[in-house]
């Protein structure tokens, strides 16, 4: 099974608002990618939903984590927004290097070519 890492901005501006509406956002096309039988890892509906609002002390466990599991993901699909991420970025380059599929979610037909490139 062909696993698809979603990539996107947690942290925003630092506020609770901003992470909330940064995984409220990964929850819908979290959504979307279910309603169309796609297997994910989405750090926003895992580790990065139970940081909302902490002091960053889990921050280590969580960089550590979200990197292992998009080393052992087989694409990346990328949530809108994410140009002033910095950790996107990151994970963008991480998928380039290691020569990943890059999905980019704010276009019109990526639930289609994720579909196609599943029937790989």
């Amino acid at each position: 099974m062909k696993i698809i890492f979603i990539a996107g901005p947690f942290r925003g501006d630092g506020t609770v608002e901003a992470q909330r509406n940064n995984v409220e956002m990964a929850r819908k096309f979290v959504n979307i990618l279910i309603n169309n039988d796609i297997p994910y890892y989405s750090p926003h509906m895992n580790i990065d939903c139970e940081l909302i609002g902490r002091i960053y002390d889990a921050n280590k466990l969580s960089i550590e984590l979200n990197r292992e599991m998009l080393d052992r993901s087989d694409a990346l699909a990328v949530l809108p927004n994410y140009e002033n991420s910095k950790g996107t970025i990151g994970e963008i380059n991480r998928a380039e290097v290691s020569g990943k599929k890059i999905f980019y979610l704010e276009k019109e037909n990526a639930i289609e070519e994720i579909k196609n490139w599943l029937k790989v």
